[in-house]
């Protein structure tokens, strides 16, 4: 027996004062009609569902084990590399390769991997080369040079262009992000000896590049990575290795300023902040991966830019943690590959709840003093899944390296129907909520609401 007709009009959410709107949301469903037996499954359809949802993560609970390959074995082949993963699921890898050391974008397509050199590098090399992809699937890169130039590499889905963006840079680590436009920003030292002259920003505003200096002087402004917010806010980790410290600068106030994560007593008693890399989780929280030149170790620092900062030493085994880079999952978990010295090893280390400490392994060893994993870059895709690029010195090729994280993230919303009970739906999307009918005793008219992430319920009108 059939309930009565399912919305066969459109519904509207009765106002509430908890949910932060500019009109009546709209919303459709997909079936007009259900049986008493339920198991049907429908769609909600309208906008601002995401605001309602709830967050249900999930851990597998399975050890999963790393599948590696070659990705690309041309000759020196993985130098300076970055990864990001398109909507699509293709796999784009961007390093330094050749003799002559050309700029190369490697693509894999879920067959096999293709790659194309776009262009020589300025000077003899294309250093620390890092990049991110937007939300239409177009890459933005940027690298340093030996000639004091940094450049800003776009590849729109077809072809690459380049853009000389400084030639006042210092050779090393460049941080690039991109803020709700699309727009590039990008961090570098100001050339100069040891750590150069100041940290630089370097902003595109879709017409052209402006470049403001951010923290002056000698000595600091290296190893920088930077990351923008929804708001686009800025945020920018670096070394400042006159003081010895790991410094932390956003604009959130207004105007930037400089917070210290992490630091030694005296300028010879720590040397932190070497190769730094950062993520921010979905509170607001950040996470910084960086090297203690001085005691040799792995470090993990962790907080906001105004508050309590906690660091924590991930591995101490020996000359460890060079050329970190790190990534968070779903969870808030942390996930960290870098190149250790002892044993020629290229390594991974992760925080879950499975542990209070740090979990590390190898992911790839050597017995040549060349090593592996001394360029290396971790991008975590929508479905949990985390994909490694690194070079592998000893072969002069450029590997890939994948597994899950074992975490699962949906979106969901509380589907009441009325007396007869309630089923967990999934937003999809905004736009987007499925669901399965429950089953009842006896046909009858029912009201359906929907119950948000507050608990606040949202009723549908007209009944069905």
């Amino acid at each position: 027996m059939a309930l009565s007709p399912m919305l066969n009009a459109p519904a509207e959410f009765e106002d509430s004062d908890s949910i932060h709107r500019s009109s009546p949301l709209q919303v459709t469903l997909s079936s007009a009609s259900g049986w008493t037996t339920g198991g049907e499954k429908i769609t909600i359809s309208g906008s601002g569902f995401s605001d309602l949802a709830f967050t249900n993560t999930t851990y597998d609970g399975i050890n999963h084990q790393w599948t590696k390959t070659t990705a690309d074995y041309g000759t020196e082949a993985g130098h300076e590399n970055a990864i990001a993963v398109d909507s699509n699921g293709h796999v784009h890898i961007v390093h330094a390769s050749g003799d002559g050391y050309a700029f190369t974008h490697s693509v894999y397509d879920g067959s096999s991997w293709t790659p194309s050199h776009i262009k020589n590098c300025e000077g003899s090399y294309c250093w620390d080369t890092h990049m991110v992809i937007d939300d239409n699937d177009e890459l933005h890169a940027a690298y340093s040079s030996n000639n004091n130039k940094m450049v800003y590499m776009h590849y729109d889905g077809s072809s690459w262009s380049s853009t000389e963006v400084s030639t006042n840079a210092k050779v090393g680590s460049v941080g690039i992000a991109l803020d709700s436009n699309n727009h590039p920003h990008i961090s570098f030292a100001a050339s100069g000896q040891n750590c150069g002259n100041g940290l630089r920003l370097a902003s595109f505003d879709g017409a052209t590049w402006a470049t403001s200096t951010l923290d002056s002087g000698v000595n600091k402004g290296c190893y920088s990575a930077i990351l923008i917010d929804e708001n686009d806010h800025g945020y920018i980790a670096y070394q400042d290795r006159s003081q010895s410290k790991l410094k932390l600068t956003t604009n959130k106030s207004g105007s930037w300023i400089p917070y210290t994560p992490d630091f030694g007593s005296s300028p010879s008693s720590l040397y932190p902040g070497w190769y730094s890399s950062m993520a921010m989780d979905s509170q607001g929280q950040f996470h910084i991966a960086h090297y203690d030149d001085k005691e040799e170790d792995l470090r993990y620092s962790t907080g906001v830019p105004n508050g309590a900062w906690t660091t924590t030493i991930v591995d101490s085994s020996g000359d460890t943690g060079r050329k970190p880079s790190i990534v968070i999952d779903e969870a808030g978990d942390p996930h960290i590959v870098y190149r250790s010295w002892n044993g020629w090893k290229f390594k991974y280390a992760t925080l879950n709840p499975s542990s209070p400490n740090w979990q590390v392994s190898t992911i790839e060893s050597s017995s040549s003093p060349l090593g592996t994993g001394e360029s290396n870059s971790i991008f975590i895709d929508d479905g949990g899944m985390m994909h490694v690029a690194y070079s592998d010195e000893t072969n002069g090729v450029l590997r890939y390296a994948t597994k899950s994280t074992g975490v699962s993230q949906t979106h969901e919303i509380t589907v009441q129907f009325g007396q007869f009970g309630a089923v967990t739906g999934e937003v999809v999307d905004d736009q987007t909520i499925i669901l399965t009918t429950p089953a009842v005793t006896n046909p009858g008219t029912v009201s359906v609401s929907l119950v948000d992430k507050n608990g606040d319920e949202h009723t549908l009108s007209p009944s069905f």
